[in-house]
């Protein structure tokens, strides 16, 4: 599953997912089911997400939510101030 997630840190992003696995309450641009695992995490601009989105609605071996929108698809982590 893709997500897209606004951290401090490509850390701080991985510990969300892995954190929150069994409470979720943000949504995954796309899925296609390769285990529960991490695979590839990277610091991309918010045009460059809205290309990947766009890409990815076109892609038939994955499930995207681009229909779901940016706001909707990214996930900001919570820190305390």
């Amino acid at each position: 599953m893709k997500y897209a997630i606004e951290a401090k840190s490509a850390e701080h992003a991985k510990d969300e997912i892995t954190m929150t696995e069994h409470n979720r309450t943000f949504d995954e641009v796309t899925q296609k089911w390769l285990g529960e695992q991490i695979i590839d995490v990277r610091e991309i601009t918010e045009h460059q997400l809205e290309v990947l989105v766009s890409t990815l609605a076109e892609d038939k071996d994955e499930m995207s939510s681009h229909w779901m929108g940016l706001e909707s698809l990214v996930h900001k982590v919570k820190y305390e101030d």
